[in-house]
């Protein structure tokens, strides 16, 4: 959850922490905010997705389609407990294979009936009914900082805009470590004045140099 922080003297804001994403398709699952404790700048880290699953999602019909004599009884049970159906119900599905167990389920739901049914011994088959394009699939990025266009300030009343600043992490590669302390400032290019948290209340402002910035409040995603 991030916390916002206030000069109480310029009204400086400065905000520090990590949230996620609702929407994936970017490739960037979530930010953390940090911010210079030299100028004031807000920045932010964007943490790159590191599976963006399948090109396409799959929903299952799962079909009991073999059963050996000897696990009939505990196949039947499973059925019972999972179906809410009668002796006499089970019986009928055993003995008319193939038995579509549940229809139309996700791939992680699919794979749970299946393991579930293998386990007691019947032979299952996972059959696609419907495809669609993952709306998150795509290349794999790297993360990356990123900067407010301007310093952020109580009277400030649009909501603050970020730019890239061409850093991404520290090796240049996809398993590359985000060292921050390695990182210069997108706006006044101090190295190593980057943090991701604050002790409060902190004295001075990084902008004016007087003002305290104390905690405010917070928010969550």
């Amino acid at each position: 959850m991030p916390t916002t922080y206030e000069c109480n003297s310029c009204g400086l804001i400065l905000e520090f922490g990590w949230y996620h994403y609702h929407s994936f398709s970017s490739g960037y699952g979530a930010s953390t905010l940090v911010g210079c404790l030299a100028c004031g700048c807000q920045h932010r880290v964007e943490i790159a997705m590191r599976d963006r699953g399948p090109e396409f999602l799959h929903d299952y019909d799962v079909l009991l389609t073999a059963v050996s004599a000897e696990q009939r009884l505990q196949v039947m049970t499973q059925l019972r407990k999972d179906l809410a159906i009668s002796l006499s119900q089970a019986q009928s599905a055993v003995n008319r294979l193939p038995f579509v167990i549940k229809r139309a389920l996700d791939c992680c739901e699919a794979r749970t009936l299946e393991k579930t049914y293998r386990g007691v011994g019947a032979v299952i088959e996972m059959k696609v009914v419907t495809s669609k394009a993952n709306p998150d699939f795509g290349p794999i990025q790297q993360d990356r900082l990123l900067r407010c266009t301007s310093l952020r300030f109580r009277s400030d009343g649009a909501k603050p805009e970020f730019t890239p600043t061409g850093v991404r992490n520290r090796d240049n590669s996809l398993a590359g470590e985000f060292r921050l302390d390695e990182q210069a400032c997108g706006l006044c290019g101090c190295i190593g004045d980057l943090v991701s948290g604050l002790s409060e209340p902190h004295s001075p402002c990084p902008n004016c140099k007087s003002g305290r910035l104390a905690e405010t409040g917070g928010w969550v995603t």
